[in-house]
């Protein structure tokens, strides 16, 4: 018992140490918050207030079904994290005519995210002016 027991003991500053390194890059943060405008393929915008780990998601444009258009959809983010933004915008706790849709978008800049969408396209998100 005494042999395994302290090569385990000595081992486990460097284990824990790895192990925080390795969790220090994905640890999600709400470094996202705020009012942020987006630009979404086929002429249409969102409004997407994030707070608090929640937000709504306000989509206009002639391509956006009349039942979705201007109302406000709850957002739920999955991750936060200095490399992506990761969330689902419930749609269909609207109306039936409103897709669930979920985006991943990644940092361009400081003021600035982008996602590649599954239909094609991209989407731009640039944070909203005060």
């Amino acid at each position: 018992m005494r042999k395994i027991l302290i090569p385990l003991v000595l081992c486990l500053p460097a284990l824990a140490a790895v192990a925080a390194d390795s969790h220090s890059e994905a640890d999600d943060v709400p470094i996202y918050e705020g009012k942020w405008t987006v630009t979404l393929p086929g002429q249409r915008t969102a409004r997407f207030d994030l707070a608090d780990w929640l937000g709504t998601w306000r989509e206009s444009g002639a391509a956006v079904p009349a039942a979705c258009r201007g109302r406000k959809m709850p957002v739920t983010v999955q991750h936060s994290t200095t490399e992506q933004l990761e969330f689902t915008v419930f749609g269909s706790s609207v109306s039936p005519d409103c897709p669930d849709r979920s985006y991943v978008f990644r940092p361009l800049d400081g003021k600035t995210l982008e996602a590649s969408l599954d239909a094609g396209g991209k989407a731009t998100m640039k944070r909203a002016r005060r």
